[in-house]
């Protein structure tokens, strides 16, 4: 007997399957949650991902266990279902032909599948177009798909693809509308041949705070669950003309500062391109998975008003577990283990293959609790004792307060920022006399804080402006600089300082930290400056200055900085009401802990937030670690005391020893008595 290819998979599969169901072994009573499927006959299945599920699962979706009807393991490969990608080439022929007050474009596709778009190729800069698309199968026969198309740049947005019903098009014949504007000069064309689409699903996301600044509106979106895989956004809006640049967003906190990581970006519009006719699209596309429930939408509107926006519609693509039900029954599906290790399934191998076989599609019961659940212990086999430190060369400490046992993470604040070295090779956690070992969180958050900038110009030098930006702390890790200005026409370089003081000398010394160009018209540029900082304060004070030249001073307002803070990792096996954080210390070592053995483990695990509370100053400063130029501690100028009085008696010793002073003569001395 044949057996065919597709059976003998399934049959490896099956062996497979069986071999990890007999010899899995975990514990399920640390997933959280719990969702009933029901498997009506044994063979192939898709099991869809709802939001719910995909919301409370890592975005990996590593977390995700499957149990068959005797709560044995069952293996299963994941499918994000992508629609295949299209096809982008240029025609086999383009022409354009100019009448009284048209413009005609005949393209020959020279495609045997389905195209569904070209996209014109102009240089044209400013320019708004109604166009009218024909298409034929044949060459010959035409028939007419749409009226009024709008083409258009204008403002920083721009629209040149045209839709195309999707079928296989011989040919497509553009007359583009010239009674209004000018031609313009229309170079090229390329053809999307149209891939192969899946299902999809719509959804309302909710609106949440709105901001406007700098012509840019910004909407946060929250949508139904974490990790959706969005095909497309769709705004309603009710303004009646509009054209505008619109991007999602994530925003994402790396180690220096917040990104902003775009999802997709597009044009929307609603434009009257001929009389009586209208066109609008305010759909952008994306194709894109959402790390977060929480999004930013942004909207450019240049020097327009701000675009209202009274919903947002979302369309998402489903996310499916592939597997065979060896058996008809109650399956369960597990998620909420942020600490679980990815699965491992030679299944997965096969899942280009497993792509074509015909399968039943399943959807899960309602997410529910676990009844079993049980809290799993955060690294039980890890000890959190470090060796002993003597603590009398640190100088000041804080004292760390935690809510609950297990791993935490604790976020330096200001204070300790501006003690503490920039490695922080000298920070340690101690509970009585002993250590408690701790990682580097390499994700590092920042804060962003509100100074003031005090204008501070030089009256010796009238041709500059000035101001100075005083700091909450000395040696701050400040990484950029921030202001505004409302001053419509200016171009100038800004150079960010700070004046150390040389007492050896008694002057105050330049130390330049960072610098940028600047320039804005009324019709483009930015009114917000940003000056990343090359080098660490270490003053409590910046100074920015410009050089105005000929020109009247700018304005300056709304003045930030942003401060690089350092978070650590830690694990407690009970809560402590003892455990300090130690920093301060010229001459500690960086520690080094067995703790990074378990790293990835650590940083898996569910965290705590731990707090610090008030400093306390174990050790008056003596000289600090940033001393200004020319200074120095008691003993360095005790030390020049001595030798500049070794060297003063030396140098009398070797200068030439006046002559000795000559006594005057003296004569016969004179008689003593007196004769008669």
């Amino acid at each position: 007997m044949r057996v065919s290819p597709r059976l003998a998979i399934w049959c490896g599969t099956l062996v497979v399957s069986v071999g990890l169901v007999n010899g899995h072994a975990d514990d399920f009573n640390a997933w959280r949650y719990v969702q009933e499927v029901a498997v009506a006959e044994p063979g192939v299945c898709r099991l869809i991902l709802p939001p719910e599920t995909l919301g409370v699962a890592r975005a990996d979706l590593g977390d995700v266990r499957l149990l068959g009807p005797q709560n044995g393991v069952v293996p299963y490969t994941v499918e994000r279902l992508l629609p295949e990608p299209a096809r982008i080439a240029a025609p086999r022929s383009f022409a354009v032909t100019l009448a009284a007050r048209w413009t005609i474009v005949l393209i020959e596709t020279g495609f045997t599948q389905a195209v569904d778009q070209l996209t014109l190729q102009t240089p044209a800069a400013s320019f708004i177009k109604a166009v009218a698309v024909e298409g034929s199968a044949d060459g010959h026969e035409w028939e007419e798909l749409a009226r009024g198309v709008p083409i258009f740049r204008q403002a920083g947005s721009s629209q040149v693809a045209i839709p195309l019903p999707r079928r296989r098009w011989a040919a497509v014949r553009l007359t583009v509308d010239d009674r209004q504007s000018p031609p313009i000069t229309i170079t090229g064309a390329m053809i999307r041949a149209a891939g192969t689409d899946t299902p999809t699903d719509v959804v309302a996301a909710e609106l949440l705070e709105r901001t406007e600044r700098e012509g840019v509106s910004r909407i946060r979106v929250r949508l139904p669950a974490a990790n959706l895989l969005v095909a497309s956004i769709e705004l309603a809006s009710s303004e009646s003309l509009f054209t505008r640049e619109v991007a999602l967003k994530w925003v994402q906190e790396t180690e220096y500062a917040t990104n902003e990581v775009v999802l997709g970006q597009g044009t929307v519009y609603r434009l009257a391109v001929e009389s009586g006719v209208a066109a609008s699209n305010l759909t952008v596309r994306l194709e894109a998975l959402a790390p977060s429930r929480d999004l930013l939408l942004t909207i450019h509107n240049q020097d327009s008003p701000p675009l209202p926006v009274s919903a947002v519609r979302v369309t998402t693509r489903p996310t499916e577990l592939v597997f065979r039900a060896a058996v008809a029954g109650g399956y369960r599906l597990l998620a909420g283990n942020p600490e679980a290790m990815p699965p491992r399934y030679d299944l997965s191998a096969l899942g280009e293959r497993v792509r074509t076989l015909p399968a039943v599609r399943l959807k899960p019961g309602p997410l529910v609790e676990n009844p079993d659940y049980r809290a799993p212990a955060a690294l039980p086999g890890v000890e959190d004792a470090g060796a002993p430190l003597d603590v009398t060369g640190w100088r000041f400490r804080k004292a760390v307060r935690v809510t609950a046992p297990g791993v935490q993470r604790l976020e330096l604040d200001l204070e300790v920022l501006s003690e503490v070295r920039p490695d922080l090779a000298d920070l340690r956690l101690v509970r009585g006399k002993t250590q408690v070992p701790y990682l580097r969180d390499p994700v590092v958050g920042s804060h962003r804080l509100a100074v003031e900038g005090v204008p501070a110009d030089d009256p010796k030098r009238r041709e500059f402006s000035r101001w100075r930006i005083p700091l909450p702390f000395a040696r701050l890790p400040v990484t950029e600089l921030n202001c505004m200005s409302p001053t419509a026409l200016f171009q100038r370089q800004m150079v960010i300082f700070e004046e150390i003081p040389d007492h050896h000398r008694g002057v105050r010394q330049r130390r330049e930290l960072g610098r940028a160009d600047w320039s804005r018209t009324p019709a483009n540029g930015t009114n917000r400056l940003t000056i990343p900082l090359a080098m660490t304060p270490l003053s409590d004070a910046l100074m920015l200055e410009t050089f105005n030249a000929d020109n009247p001073p700018i304005k300056l307002e709304d003045f930030a900085i942003l401060v690089r803070a350092p978070r650590v990792i830690f694990k407690l096996n009970e809560a402590a009401e003892d455990l300090f954080v130690y920093f301060g210390s010229s001459k500690a070592f960086p520690p080094r802990y067995d703790l990074s053995l378990v790293e990835a483990e650590l940083r898996a695990a569910t965290k705590h937030k731990a707090t610090l509370g008030p400093i306390e100053v174990l050790k008056p400063e003596r000289g600090g670690r940033f001393s200004p130029v020319g200074t120095g501690g008691p003993l360095l100028w005790g030390v020049l005391v001595v030798v500049g009085g070794s060297l003063l008696a030396l140098i009398i010793r070797l200068l030439p020893k006046p002559p000795a002073a000559e006594k005057p003569p003296q004569g016969p001395s004179a008689p003593t008595g007196s004769g008669a």
